[in-house]
Order: C-alpha cells, then structure tokens, then sequence
C-alpha cells in the first residue's frame, strides 16, 4: 500500500525524469553502502541484520536529505520567480518590461508560439505581471507531496527483493 501510494504522489508531484532520478539514487545509495558495508560486517551470525539496519538507516537518511533538497528547490524557485515578478513591475517602461519577459522566456516560447506572435505574447505578459500582487515565495501543500514523494523514492529501493525471482 505505502509502495502504490507514493507512486501515485510521486506521479503526481515530480516530473518523469525526478522520479527516475530519485529511485536510481536510492538504489546506488543501497547498493553502495550495502557492498561497502558488507565488507566490513562480515559473516558473522548478525552481519546480515546488522547490514539491513545500516542500510534502512542509509537510505532514511537519505530521503530526509533528499526531501529537504526538493524543497529547498522549490522555495529557491519560486524566489526566482518572484524576484523576476520585481524586475518586470519596476521597469522603467513597457518595452523595458517586454524585454525582460523576452529574455527569460525566448527559449520556451519558440517552441509553442510563432516568430510573429512573441513580442505580443512577451507584452501580455508583461502588462499582466505589472499589473498583479506580488506573491511572496512561500511553500505550498503541493511541495510538502513533493518533498514526501522524494523521500519515499529514495527510500523505498532499500527494501527491493534481492532474489532474480523475485
């Protein structure tokens, strides 16, 4: 159950490639510390509980700090943004705000909008930013699922079965 869950929040709450990215740390982080601390357990009666806690610890650890990245990622983007919002409503003019639009979205609006159509779409945009609240940057709900799903995903691969059946 807790397996599905965070799958389907991690699903949710983190793009395709993070949620990659956060089972394949966890699996490095497993089998890293597995192997490194297999060595140093050895073969005696409790080396392989005693290698299971190590690892549970390893990757509890590491989704914790794993949890606390993401979020930190979050507030520092949404900072960004709301220092970008600054920019763009303290600008001198409307063409001064245009540009700033233009240099922070010129890679992205390509894609989905015609050469002849940008500097309207920079100017809407511009206008609408000038003309709305500054939101301070803040963490949401939504980060707290994504700090979660990060966690579970790079906490999770430490109980994955070992056997090739499995």
């Amino acid at each position: 159950m807790i397996r599905g869950l965070s799958l389907s929040i991690a699903a949710k709450q983190l793009a395709p490639g993070d949620s990659l990215g956060e089972v394949m740390f966890g699996l490095i982080m497993t089998l890293t510390f597995t192997l490194g601390a297999g060595l140093i357990a050895g073969d005696g009666a409790n080396a392989a509980r005693q290698l299971l806690i190590a690892t549970v610890g390893c990757n509890l650890a590491w989704g914790i700090i794993d949890a606390a990245f993401y979020l930190s990622g979050q507030l520092f983007e949404r900072a960004r943004i709301a220092r970008l919002g600054e920019r763009i409503r303290h600008a001198k003019s409307e063409e001064a705000a245009d540009a700033i639009v233009e240099r922070e979205l010129v890679g992205l609006i390509g894609i989905a909008v015609g050469a002849g159509e940008w500097a309207d779409v920079y100017r809407r945009i511009a206008r609408q930013v000038r003309t709305s609240l500054p939101r301070p940057p803040a963490l949401q709900r939504a980060d707290l699922y994504g700090a979660l799903a990060s966690f579970w995903l790079a906490f999770l691969p430490a109980f994955r079965p070992r056997c090739p059946s499995c």
